[in-house]
């Protein structure tokens, strides 16, 4: 993971901001304070975030985290009333727990309030979220970014996405209430434009690749060529060579088509 990352930054000519965002929840991952110690210490590398829904937090992660240099986390916080919190998560959600976890934190490092809004479900949070996260003392980084909800073809999608347009008067009108500013983009996670690696593969090639583990979901591997993952779906095989047709490679991210 480390050489990956150091790979990109290698690239870029601008300090580098880390997000440690995976496909569930990072803080499952055991050596999570060690990729963090390890990834900050390379060269160009900014700033390291971890992304995470709190559920795990502990005061000894916590303090195993800032040691390592973490800057910067990203809490999905969906709702301050318990029995939405619960909903949404599809699960019980320790909601006090999580809130002693940011009482504990906030004196050691930025915490940035990430709730997603979901229309009909917790569209009454955000003001208390915002009301929250203006407690909070960060240093660097803005206190609170909320989120519309998106529609995905393989997310849970209990709703239908709501509009930009009404999502920014939605966010306006809580901006007047409490005077936390919730719509610029330049809220500032000093984001700029960079370069990209240069792409090995590009749409419609075809390429012959290892399977090296099973992806996500039925049918789907993880495939390596030319030092590049591919997402291979319609497999039959779980080994071995494997020949692709490249159909995505927008970001660097690349999938594949038996």
């Amino acid at each position: 993971l480390v050489e990956g990352v150091e790979k990109v930054v290698g690239v870029k000519e601008h300090p580098v901001h880390i997000y440690i965002n995976p496909q569930g929840e990072p803080l499952l991952y055991s050596r999570i304070v060690d990729l963090v110690r390890d990834v900050k210490s390379l060269t160009n590398v900014d700033s390291v975030s971890v992304n995470t829904n709190g559920v795990l937090l502990s005061k000894k992660l916590i303090d195993g985290l800032v040691d390592a240099g973490l800057d910067k986390i990203n809490l999905s916080l969906n709702a301050m009333d318990k029995v939405l919190a619960d909903k949404i998560s599809g699960k019980v959600y320790p909601l006090d727990h999580v809130l002693k976890m940011v009482a504990y934190a906030k004196d050691k490092i930025d915490i940035v309030i990430a709730p997603t809004i979901i229309p009909g479900f917790n569209d009454d949070q955000v003001e208390t979220l915002v009301r929250l996260a203006k407690g909070l003392k960060n240093r660097r980084f803005p206190s609170i970014g909320v989120q519309n909800f998106l529609n995905y073809k393989r997310g849970r999608n209990p709703v239908k996405e709501r509009s930009f347009e009404e999502f920014d008067r939605m966010l306006a009108v809580v901006e007047k209430k409490t005077g936390v500013l919730l719509r610029k983009a330049d809220l500032s996670f000093e984001i700029v434009n960079d370069l990209s690696p240069e792409k090995p593969f590009r749409k419609n090639d075809l390429v012959e690749c290892e399977i090296v583990a099973q992806g996500r979901y039925s049918g789907e591997v993880i495939a390596v060529a030319k030092d590049r993952c591919i997402t291979v779906r319609g497999s039959s095989k779980s080994s071995g060579m494997i020949k692709v047709r490249i159909v995505r490679d927008k970001h660097n991210i690349f999938l594949g088509v038996v």
